[in-house]
């Protein structure tokens, strides 16, 4: 992970999310498509904007699906046109990393046939589909493929991204847990690693805490009845979708007091040991919850240790109170854009 350029423009406040953009859809590129970006690539800054603007629009459009007459608004046609737009963009761009891919499958197999060896999948999930795929081919279509791709990136880059905005927002807000945690941090080496990190409960807290406060996907994701149920007194019949609404549970004050209020403590044992209460489901449950749950665990607690380990943040003078809190909700519950004061820790007076 990449901290060049909160160093090289630390002195004046600036928006974290361009990097974070970058170097998290990085990890995400390299893990499906095998591929990484420049940051200035012009395909990649496309991307980017696409996947910023799209999950604001979809949100939006989603009512579409429930309304199918509200497609004649104009602006809901605006809307519906930008997507179905870039829609064909991303995938004419998918198309041309499939290609590539599957060359390059292609030559790895015909050399490894020379030299009698099996031949290698590859590393990422796309080289992974196209080898596996090769004895049904009839079965899995290059549709399917695109939409696949489309929502693994979508999926891996966007909730992470959301959060870790949200948590670096709450920490330059509330100052008392940024000490907190930096008084832990600063023992590490300086560019510490998840084997350093995880062990360190209060930012596994912070974490917890700015997911629970701001639950970046409210609404939860619908989920269908397979057969007809009851819950409580309410009767689904088969077929009938399901939304988990996790911002009700997660600003539920029977089980957190005062839920409004940033607090890592809840997370927290009298021994200081993470717990994570029952109601506490960032990434929903059951069988169909998230299945990238621990990728997202890992790059979060790398992404905020490092970055409270190198830098304390906090919000531009005389902005705190025009600072923006609420979200902006999509697909995906969102910061408003924001700017926060990077200060390396070595320029802080020393305490101890």
């Amino acid at each position: 992970m990449s901290l060049q350029a909160y160093e090289s423009e630390a002195k004046a406040p600036l928006d974290p999310l361009p990097a974070l953009q970058h170097t998290l859809g990085n990890i995400i590129n390299d893990l499906v498509f095998g591929e990484t970006y420049e940051r200035h690539d012009p395909n990649w800054l496309y991307l980017q904007q696409l996947q910023e603007q799209g999950v604001k629009l979809i949100g939006v459009s989603g009512m579409v699906n429930f309304l199918p007459w509200l497609r004649h608004l104009p602006g809901n046609k605006r809307s519906i046109r930008f997507l179905l737009d870039g829609k064909a963009k991303t995938h004419a761009l998918y198309d041309r990393i499939i290609a590539r891919c599957a060359q390059q499958l292609q030559q790895e197999k015909e050399q490894q046939q020379q030299q009698q060896q099996q031949q290698s999948p590859g590393r990422s999930i796309l080289a992974h589909f196209l080898h596996e795929r090769q004895p049904y081919s009839q079965l899995y279509c290059d549709e399917q493929l695109r939409h696949l791709l489309a929502d693994l990136f979508g999926a891996g880059v966007d909730t992470s991204l959301a959060t870790l905005r949200w948590f670096l927002l709450y920490m330059a807000r509330e100052q008392r847990c940024q000490q907190r945690l930096q008084s832990e941090l600063r023992h590490l080496s300086e560019s510490p690693t998840l084997a350093e990190l995880e062990p360190i409960a209060y930012l596994r807290a912070c974490l917890s805490e700015a997911q629970r406060i701001r639950s970046v996907v409210p609404l939860g994701i619908p989920h269908g009845v397979d057969q007809d149920t009851m819950v409580g007194d309410y009767h689904l019949r088969k077929g009938t979708m399901v939304l988990v609404l996790q911002w009700a549970i997660h600003m539920n004050p029977e089980a957190w007091p005062e839920p409004e209020q940033f607090r890592p403590e809840r997370f927290l044992s009298a021994d200081g040991d993470y717990v994570a209460p029952a109601q506490f489901i960032p990434f929903q449950t059951g069988k169909r919850m998230c299945p990238g749950d621990e990728l997202a665990r890992m790059m979060l607690t790398l992404y905020a240790g490092r970055i409270l380990r190198r830098f304390h943040v906090q919000l531009p003078a005389g902005e705190a109170q025009h600072v923006d809190f609420e979200g902006e909700c999509g697909i995906t519950l969102a910061p408003a854009h924001y700017k926060l004061q990077f200060t390396p820790m070595e320029e802080l007076p020393k305490n101890d």
